[in-house]
């Protein structure tokens, strides 16, 4: 949570929070100790969340990961800019390690009853390159069904040899050799789209690459569906599940050169297949 109510940077937790009330519970985890405390400071502060804050927001002070133990959570400038370090790495030039935080798997969390063995509707994974880590560490949950929606941040930091070393001073592109190294080293695939969306196929759900913006067209009346600030809202899904998936086009953060961006940052909602 690093801006105030109603702002882009609002919390998502408090988010849902205000909105389905005493219907859902909500379980935030933020790894900083400082950002936990405040979150559950702000939902008892704010008059759209203090009447449930103490019986439906869990804040975990933790990560989530696909094992139990401890990462380190760097720094990259900025005080929205952070990341997991992976075990036996170090963070990239210009990023600072500042805290060692605990982490555990969804799926263990639900097996010692914490997530209270209910359904899970939605969830959100922004973890600055560890979502494949998180992904991994809910298949049981995943492969049971108990999963409807989830959402991943699909960024530069997922593979930084391959989105950020292999095109820095390139111009963003990747030329047809170094693309097929990439893909015939196990440890550079497993961080790619296209192993993220065939692990998912094969539990059930599809994947799509997402986009929200504001409407073109103006709206008369607005309702629920509409985005932040009284907003019209359009949503475009594309799906890049099998058999639509085709890495020369949605492997995005390797064809930078074809968005003229200088990083990547895109969204993926994952769907209960049959939903």
């Amino acid at each position: 949570m690093y801006g105030k109510e109603n702002s882009p940077d609002d919390s998502d937790a408090l988010a849902m929070l205000a909105g389905f009330k005493s219907k859902i519970d909500v379980h935030a985890f933020e790894a900083r100790p400082d950002k936990a405390e405040g979150l559950m400071t702000e939902a008892l502060r704010r008059n759209s969340t203090a009447a449930h804050a103490a019986k439906r927001l869990h804040v975990h002070a933790m990560g989530a990961a696909d094992v139990a133990g401890q990462l380190r959570f760097a720094n990259c400038g900025g005080a929205t800019n952070w990341m997991l370090v992976n075990p036996g790495s170090e963070p990239p030039k210009g990023c600072h390690v500042k805290y060692e935080v605990p982490v555990s798997s969804l799926d263990e969390m639900a097996r010692a009853g914490v997530l209270k063995g209910r359904r899970l509707v939605y969830v959100k994974v922004d973890v600055e390159g560890s979502e494949m880590s998180v992904a991994k560490g809910m298949r049981a949950l995943l492969s049971r069904q108990e999963v409807d929606l989830l959402s991943f941040e699909y960024a530069k930091n997922w593979n930084i040899p391959m989105f950020i070393d292999a095109q820095r001073g390139n111009h963003r592109r990747i030329n047809a050799s170094m693309l097929e190294a990439f893909y015939t080293d196990p440890a550079q695939t497993e961080r790619t789209l296209e192993s993220f969306q065939s692990m998912m196929s094969s539990l059930g759900y599809d994947t799509y690459l997402l986009h929200g913006g504001p409407a073109t067209q103006p709206q008369a009346s607005l309702t629920h569906t509409d985005g932040p600030h009284n907003t019209a809202w359009r949503t475009t899904l594309v799906p890049v599940y099998a058999p639509f998936f085709d890495r020369t086009v949605f492997e995005i953060c390797l064809r930078r050169h074809h968005f003229k961006q200088q990083w990547c940052w895109n969204d993926l909602l994952v769907v209960r297949r049959s939903n």
